[in-house]
């Protein structure tokens, strides 16, 4: 495979699309914001020559290469891009090949666990803290987003553009399309689990009109997704379970914000990681043949 194809397929795989015309629309949407869009792409390339100078497997390539992508992204939304950010994603990107190869292998013999962006998680805390004894870094401050349909659909596009760090709602409706054009049904899961999600937050919480909701929504959706379509078989108890999971996920996010708050962090994909893989390893451990019916082997 080419290093574009596979870029592009990678950029697909953080939405769980295959394309590589959809990895390049996630990845055009991704230059509403240039510096986090370059920064995302330096991350991307030196995980994928780390991939290759070290001979990891292709199997699992866009997982490593999807890895370091989130890393560039979750630094260049933050951060101006210059030497030392460019440093420091260099790093961050060939830490996320690393743990993405330790952590796939262990969750697989765990219970055949998907590793998701738990490496890009671990790999993000660890530059975060770093980056804020880093006085050579500037902050980057990016355009605040226009209105672009109506209140309530520019949340949910804009929690959909929060998923590559982008959080504008055009950019979350080009994700949306590329979403719709992947699978119907996952862009149902999408906008079913968003709006559960948020407001089931706005019951605990009670800070749904505040700009939280709108960066940390989209753990409702990746959630949906990965519970209703991903990695167990569509049907109504999928559906249903990936609804009670977009809850759960709200759950943990009004739980989680507070706390990263205090270290002046986002909560990222905690609530994600959290629910996806707590449901899937408790499902493994069922012993009846009734549904839902995992596809963990993907």
């Amino acid at each position: 495979m080419n290093p574009l194809t596979s870029i592009l397929q990678s950029y697909a795989a953080i939405l769980f699309a295959e394309h590589s015309a959809v990895g390049f629309l996630f990845l055009a949407a991704t230059f509403f914001y240039p510096n986090t869009a370059l920064a995302g792409l330096l991350g991307g390339t030196i995980g994928l020559l780390t991939v290759r100078l070290l001979k990891f497997p292709d199997l699992k390539q866009q997982l490593y290469i999807y890895n370091g992508i989130l890393v560039g992204l979750s630094l260049g939304a933050a951060y101006q891009l210059d030497v030392y950010l460019v440093l420091l994603i260099i790093l961050g990107g060939i830490l996320s090949v690393f743990f993405t190869a330790a952590i796939a292998a262990v969750l697989w013999r765990l219970d055949q666990l998907p590793a998701l962006s738990l490496p890009f998680l671990i790999v993000a805390l660890t530059t975060g803290f770093a980056a804020k004894g880093y006085e050579s870094l500037s902050r980057y401050h990016s355009l605040v987003p226009v209105s672009f349909l109506s209140e309530t659909l520019d949340r949910f596009f804009i929690a959909m553009g929060s998923i590559l760090f982008i959080p504008h709602p055009i950019a979350g409706f080009i994700l949306f399309l590329g979403l719709l054009f992947t699978s119907r049904y996952m862009a149902f899961l999408a906008v079913t689990g968003f709006c559960v999600g948020t407001v089931i937050f706005t019951a605990l919480a009670g800070t749904g009109d505040s700009g939280m909701i709108w960066w940390n929504g989209f753990n409702f959706i990746l959630t949906a997704i990965a519970l209703g379509g991903v990695f167990v078989v569509p049907g109504v108890s999928s559906f249903i379970l990936a609804m009670v999971g977009s809850g759960i996920a709200a759950l943990i996010t009004a739980a989680t914000q507070t706390i990263m708050l205090v270290y002046g962090l986002p909560i990222m994909v905690i609530p994600f990681l959290l629910t996806t893989l707590t449901v899937l390893m408790a499902l493994r451990k069922r012993t009846t043949l009734s549904p839902p019916y995992l596809l963990l082997e993907r």
